[in-house]
């Protein structure tokens, strides 16, 4: 129930009014279907659970987490299971793709020094480097010219 509860919060704040109300009326849905999904008391159809997980924009392999969470019998718990562990490494790479992209745009933007034409320049660039001192216990600065060719 944890997923599906996070999953419809995801989804609700999609909707013009964040509410449940809003969220089950984009759903096609009453609002006491959205609580009965949320608490339990109803199960929630392949249709609208991908429906909410489309709406949350989240990872559509997370319809067999829900299924595993809302299983009732042992053999369905072990199927929904064993599922889950297949596809968990691959949903967890994918995300922290998408995560990684999401978070850092401007990576997709970066230029290299090459393209940006400071190889090309007949001008020294300073590098500055902190070396430790091993008589004085601190790191002091040392600079050093290089000369691009």
């Amino acid at each position: 129930m944890q997923t599906l509860n996070k999953l419809l919060d995801m989804a609700r704040k999609t909707c013009p009014r964040d509410s449940d109300r809003a969220l089950s009326q984009a759903l096609k849905v009453t609002a006491t279907t959205i609580l009965g999904w949320r608490n339990g008391s109803r199960r929630i159809t392949d249709e609208h659970l991908m429906a909410v997980i489309d709406r949350a924009q989240a990872d559509p392999a997370l319809a067999v987490l829900v299924r595993q969470e809302m299983a009732e019998t042992k053999a369905e718990k072990k199927a929904w299971s064993a599922l889950w562990d297949r596809l968990s490494p691959v949903t967890t790479v994918i995300g922290a793709m998408v995560l990684l992209v999401g978070a850092v745009p401007s990576a997709a933007k970066a230029e290299t020094i090459a393209a940006q034409g400071f190889a090309a320049s007949a001008a020294a660039h300073s590098v500055y480097y902190v070396m430790p001192q091993k008589h004085l216990g601190r790191p002091q600065p040392y600079s050093r010219s290089i000369r691009s060719t």
